[in-house]
């Protein structure tokens, strides 16, 4: 925005004021554009399991693919306190259309056996 001044102040009034149009352009219809574009729900998971009980990623993977989502492998971060393992990960809708509500897929982790607690944050991009 500070080139709409230089320009102006040196005297390039037609160039300053395209510039300004282009810029309240971009601002006005960007915003639309973006909002259409498809997008695919992501979301942190920490799952912390029961101890006696070995976490299987191929098993939480079917988990999550079956309501919809898609486990990000290269997100899996692992700690461990009082002999219970904590996985947290993302996970993305596989498709807009098919994936579940945050809150179905809580309940299909609470029912797990092998889990003791969980958490579902939603991630802003």
């Amino acid at each position: 925005m500070a080139v709409i001044g230089v320009l102006l102040g040196v005297g390039f009034y037609a160039a300053a004021l395209l510039l300004a149009l282009l810029c309240a352009l971009s601002m006005s219809v960007l915003p639309r554009i973006v909002a259409r574009l498809p997008g695919r729900a992501a979301m942190d998971v920490t799952l912390t399991f029961r101890e006696g009980y070995p976490p299987n990623l191929e098993e939480v993977a079917g988990h999550a693919a079956a309501r919809g989502y898609l486990v990000l492998r290269e997100t899996l971060s692992i700690t461990a306190a009082d002999g219970q393992p904590t996985w947290r990960f993302s996970v993305v809708a596989i498709e807009r259309s098919r994936a579940v509500s945050p809150a179905l897929l809580a309940e299909g982790l609470s029912s797990a056996a092998d889990i003791a607690s969980f958490s579902i944050a939603p991630v802003r991009s």
